[in-house]
Protein backbone atom coordinates (compact mmCIF):
# COMPACT_ATOMS: atom_id res chain seq x y z
CA UNK A 1 0.00 0.00 0.00
CA UNK A 2 1.51 3.34 -1.08
CA UNK A 3 1.68 6.49 1.01
CA UNK A 4 -1.07 8.11 -1.09
CA UNK A 5 -3.39 5.15 -0.46
CA UNK A 6 -2.66 5.26 3.28
CA UNK A 7 -3.35 8.99 3.26
CA UNK A 8 -6.59 8.41 1.33
CA UNK A 9 -7.65 5.79 3.86
CA UNK A 10 -6.82 8.17 6.73
CA UNK A 11 -8.80 11.02 5.10
CA UNK A 12 -11.81 8.75 4.52
CA UNK A 13 -11.68 7.61 8.16
CA UNK A 14 -11.47 11.22 9.29
CA UNK A 15 -14.41 12.16 7.07
CA UNK A 16 -16.46 9.29 8.48
CA UNK A 17 -15.73 10.42 12.05
CA UNK A 18 -16.64 14.02 11.24
CA UNK A 19 -20.04 13.14 9.85
CA UNK A 20 -23.04 13.62 12.15
CA UNK A 21 -24.47 10.48 13.76
CA UNK A 22 -27.40 10.36 11.34
CA UNK A 23 -24.90 10.04 8.43
CA UNK A 24 -23.05 6.99 9.79
CA UNK A 25 -23.96 4.92 6.70
CA UNK A 26 -22.36 7.56 4.47
CA UNK A 27 -19.11 7.26 6.42
CA UNK A 28 -19.00 3.49 6.04
CA UNK A 29 -19.70 3.83 2.32
CA UNK A 30 -16.85 6.35 1.99
CA UNK A 31 -14.43 4.00 3.74
CA UNK A 32 -15.40 1.03 1.56
CA UNK A 33 -15.23 3.06 -1.64
CA UNK A 34 -11.72 4.38 -0.86
CA UNK A 35 -10.52 0.82 -0.13
CA UNK A 36 -12.03 -0.39 -3.41
CA UNK A 37 -10.29 2.24 -5.59
CA UNK A 38 -7.01 0.80 -6.90
CA UNK A 39 -5.46 3.97 -8.30
CA UNK A 40 -3.74 5.94 -5.54
CA UNK A 41 -4.36 9.41 -7.08
CA UNK A 42 -8.03 8.57 -7.64
CA UNK A 43 -8.39 7.26 -4.09
CA UNK A 44 -6.75 10.40 -2.73
CA UNK A 45 -9.01 12.67 -4.82
CA UNK A 46 -12.11 10.76 -3.72
CA UNK A 47 -11.04 10.86 -0.05
CA UNK A 48 -10.45 14.62 -0.33
CA UNK A 49 -13.96 15.02 -1.70
CA UNK A 50 -15.31 12.88 1.14
CA UNK A 51 -13.56 15.07 3.69
CA UNK A 52 -14.97 18.22 2.07
CA UNK A 53 -18.48 16.74 2.06
CA UNK A 54 -18.17 15.73 5.72
CA UNK A 55 -17.01 19.20 6.71
CA UNK A 56 -19.85 20.80 4.75
CA UNK A 57 -22.34 18.47 6.42
CA UNK A 58 -20.98 19.19 9.91
CA UNK A 59 -20.38 22.94 9.66
CA UNK A 60 -23.48 24.85 8.67
CA UNK A 61 -23.68 28.50 7.71
CA UNK A 62 -25.75 29.31 10.77
CA UNK A 63 -23.29 27.60 13.13
CA UNK A 64 -20.48 29.69 11.69
CA UNK A 65 -22.50 32.91 12.03
CA UNK A 66 -23.64 32.06 15.56
CA UNK A 67 -20.11 31.14 16.67
CA UNK A 68 -18.72 34.39 15.26
CA UNK A 69 -21.53 36.37 16.90
CA UNK A 70 -20.99 34.70 20.26
CA UNK A 71 -17.26 35.30 20.03
CA UNK A 72 -17.66 39.01 19.26
CA UNK A 73 -20.35 39.62 21.90
CA UNK A 74 -18.37 37.56 24.41
CA UNK A 75 -15.24 39.61 23.73
CA UNK A 76 -17.12 42.89 24.23
CA UNK A 77 -18.68 41.52 27.44
CA UNK A 78 -15.28 40.39 28.71
CA UNK A 79 -13.81 43.84 28.00
CA UNK A 80 -16.77 45.37 29.85
CA UNK A 81 -16.05 43.11 32.83
CA UNK A 82 -12.34 43.97 32.73
CA UNK A 83 -13.29 47.67 32.73
CA UNK A 84 -15.16 47.14 36.00
CA UNK A 85 -12.23 45.27 37.52
CA UNK A 86 -9.82 48.06 36.50
CA UNK A 87 -12.17 50.56 38.15
CA UNK A 88 -12.15 48.39 41.27
CA UNK A 89 -8.34 48.25 41.36
CA UNK A 90 -8.11 52.01 40.81
CA UNK A 91 -10.49 52.58 43.71
CA UNK A 92 -8.65 50.19 46.02
CA UNK A 93 -5.19 51.60 45.28
CA UNK A 94 -6.19 55.20 45.94
CA UNK A 95 -6.06 56.28 42.31
CA UNK A 96 -9.65 57.53 42.44
CA UNK A 97 -10.38 61.25 42.81
CA UNK A 98 -12.44 60.70 45.97
CA UNK A 99 -12.24 57.98 48.62
CA UNK A 100 -14.19 54.93 47.50
CA UNK A 101 -16.95 53.47 49.65
CA UNK A 102 -16.64 49.71 50.37
CA UNK A 103 -20.08 48.96 48.93
CA UNK A 104 -19.04 50.55 45.64
CA UNK A 105 -16.00 48.25 45.52
CA UNK A 106 -18.28 45.25 46.12
CA UNK A 107 -20.67 46.44 43.39
CA UNK A 108 -17.86 46.98 40.88
CA UNK A 109 -16.28 43.60 41.70
CA UNK A 110 -19.65 41.84 41.34
CA UNK A 111 -20.23 43.50 37.98
CA UNK A 112 -16.72 42.70 36.73
CA UNK A 113 -16.61 39.04 37.71
CA UNK A 114 -20.23 38.44 36.66
CA UNK A 115 -19.58 39.96 33.25
CA UNK A 116 -16.48 37.79 32.78
CA UNK A 117 -18.47 34.68 33.72
CA UNK A 118 -21.30 35.73 31.40
CA UNK A 119 -18.79 36.18 28.57
CA UNK A 120 -17.43 32.67 29.13
CA UNK A 121 -20.95 31.24 29.32
CA UNK A 122 -21.87 32.99 26.08
CA UNK A 123 -18.79 32.04 24.05
CA UNK A 124 -18.89 28.38 25.09
CA UNK A 125 -22.71 28.51 25.28
CA UNK A 126 -23.32 27.18 28.72
CA UNK A 127 -26.82 28.65 29.24
CA UNK A 128 -26.96 27.92 32.97
CA UNK A 129 -23.62 29.68 33.59
CA UNK A 130 -24.56 32.57 31.31
CA UNK A 131 -27.96 33.30 32.86
CA UNK A 132 -26.67 32.84 36.43
CA UNK A 133 -23.84 35.29 35.77
CA UNK A 134 -26.25 37.65 34.00
CA UNK A 135 -28.59 37.68 37.02
CA UNK A 136 -25.65 38.16 39.39
CA UNK A 137 -24.54 41.13 37.29
CA UNK A 138 -28.02 42.66 37.26
CA UNK A 139 -28.94 42.18 40.93
CA UNK A 140 -26.48 44.68 42.49
CA UNK A 141 -27.48 47.42 40.05
CA UNK A 142 -31.15 46.61 40.51
CA UNK A 143 -30.81 46.73 44.30
CA UNK A 144 -29.00 50.06 44.24
CA UNK A 145 -31.49 51.52 41.76
CA UNK A 146 -34.50 50.44 43.83
CA UNK A 147 -32.81 51.82 46.96
CA UNK A 148 -32.19 55.08 45.09
CA UNK A 149 -35.82 55.31 44.00
CA UNK A 150 -37.02 54.59 47.53
CA UNK A 151 -34.77 57.21 49.10
CA UNK A 152 -34.95 59.62 46.16
CA UNK A 153 -31.19 59.74 46.17
CA UNK A 154 -29.63 60.83 42.90
CA UNK A 155 -26.38 59.13 43.84
CA UNK A 156 -27.96 55.67 43.82
CA UNK A 157 -29.91 56.31 40.62
CA UNK A 158 -26.58 56.63 38.83
CA UNK A 159 -26.16 52.87 39.21
CA UNK A 160 -28.94 52.22 36.68
CA UNK A 161 -26.70 52.74 33.63
CA UNK A 162 -25.42 49.11 33.51
CA UNK A 163 -28.94 48.00 32.57
CA UNK A 164 -28.40 49.26 29.01
CA UNK A 165 -25.41 46.98 28.22
CA UNK A 166 -26.97 44.14 30.23
CA UNK A 167 -30.17 44.42 28.19
CA UNK A 168 -28.11 44.40 24.98
CA UNK A 169 -26.22 41.33 26.22
CA UNK A 170 -29.44 39.46 27.04
CA UNK A 171 -30.90 40.43 23.67
CA UNK A 172 -27.79 39.24 21.84
CA UNK A 173 -27.78 35.93 23.74
CA UNK A 174 -31.46 35.29 23.00
CA UNK A 175 -31.01 36.27 19.34
CA UNK A 176 -27.98 33.99 18.90
CA UNK A 177 -29.82 31.09 20.59
CA UNK A 178 -32.75 31.67 18.23
CA UNK A 179 -30.41 31.72 15.21
CA UNK A 180 -28.79 28.48 16.32
CA UNK A 181 -32.16 26.74 16.35
CA UNK A 182 -32.84 28.07 12.85
CA UNK A 183 -31.67 26.92 9.44
CA UNK A 184 -29.35 23.91 9.08
CA UNK A 185 -28.37 24.52 5.46
CA UNK A 186 -24.81 23.27 4.77
CA UNK A 187 -22.11 25.74 3.67
CA UNK A 188 -21.55 24.22 0.23
CA UNK A 189 -25.19 23.63 -0.67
Amino acid sequence: MSFAQKLAKFLADLAARLLPANRHAWGEAMRQEVRAIESAPDALAFAGGCLWAALCERITVMKAIVFTGRLVVGLVTALYGVMFLVMMVNGLTGQAVQPVQPWIVVWVAAMGFSDLAAAAGLVFWKPKLFWTAFVLAALPSLGLTVFGLATRSDMFLRFAWPFVPLALLAGAALFLAWLERGSRRPIAA
